[in-house]
């Protein structure tokens, strides 16, 4: 249920201020991590999925894609902001460490699928 909240917070654009939001967080180390591909991944699904039925069989991974990905972009800032010593170093290695589990979650439902969970 809370993937489908997601879905209705966003709304029409609510979706850009999550996306100025998380890119300013990640300054520019973040694309280096796929903060930037998950980013338009998450666009791209959002715009792809023109029936409310496929939404709502693809927010849960929506979802998590879109708490991956700003948790990278608070890992990015704090890896970006920590002094030069091994704070820094252990920063880094955590956003290195947590990217490389792939920030993407988005699977495209079928739609024949979907339909055919909902016909009567």
């Amino acid at each position: 249920m809370l993937a489908l909240d997601v879905l209705r917070a966003l709304g029409e654009h609510g979706f850009d201020a999550f996306e100025r939001a998380t890119r300013a967080l990640a300054g520019e180390g973040g694309d280096a991590h796929g903060i930037g591909a998950a980013l338009a991944a998450s666009r791209e699904w959002l715009l792809q999925s023109d029936r409310r039925e496929l939404r709502e069989a693809g927010a849960r991974g929506f979802a998590f894609t879109l708490a991956r990905t700003f948790a990278a972009a608070l890992l990015a800032r704090r890896a970006a902001t920590a002094l030069p010593d091994a704070g820094a170093t252990r920063a880094r290695a955590a956003l290195a460490l947590f990217a490389s589990g792939g920030l993407v979650r988005i699977a495209a439902a079928d739609a024949a699928d979907v339909d055919a969970l909902l016909a009567k």
